[in-house]
């Protein structure tokens, strides 16, 4: 009879031990593997264009005015180009294949280009003429992207409202 219990213990160190190492081998793959992120995705997220900080420049890349101040309704001067970032002055951290929907008011029929730069890529997601624009793009790559509304009249032209959702 001690042999049985002698047998049946070993039997259960033995196996509790491989179970204990197996465990602490798992717990160090699982931390070694473990990637963070500080990108959260729990649905779409919109900034209005009013809350965006911006700067505009000419067609030559010269700033126009001071540098980046967030107000409401803005004028784009004559062929400059409007520059949105976040509100706290950053570009919008986007990740490869997300949406983003940018849109914007004018007070008239206007023409304009809109598009983003980042991550490697300066894209015109349309151009045309019109008193607003609706447009969808698949963001190309991980990175931080900036988004503007270029003036392509011969006078200032006014935004009313607008936004990106991504």
């Amino acid at each position: 009879m001690k042999k049985v219990i002698a047998l049946l213990l070993m039997i259960v160190m033995t196996f509790s031990l491989s179970v204990s190492a197996f465990a602490a081998e798992e717990k160090d793959n699982m931390n070694s593997d473990v990637e963070t992120s500080t990108t959260v995705e729990f649905g779409a997220i919109t900034i209005d264009l009013n809350d965006c900080v911006r700067i505009e420049v000419d067609d030559e890349g010269n700033i126009i005015g001071n540098a980046r101040v967030a107000m409401g309704e803005h004028d784009i001067s004559a062929g400059a180009t409007m520059w949105y970032y976040r509100p706290d002055n950053s570009k919008f951290s986007i990740n490869r294949g997300t949406t983003v929907s940018f849109k914007a008011t004018f007070d008239k029929s206007v023409s304009y280009e809109c598009g983003y730069s980042g991550a490697g890529y300066t894209t015109a997601m349309a151009s045309g003429k019109g008193r607003s624009f609706s447009k969808s793009a698949k963001m190309p790559a991980d990175g931080n992207y900036s988004f503007y509304i270029k003036n392509t009249t011969s006078e200032k032209i006014h935004v009313t409202n607008g936004s990106i959702t991504y």
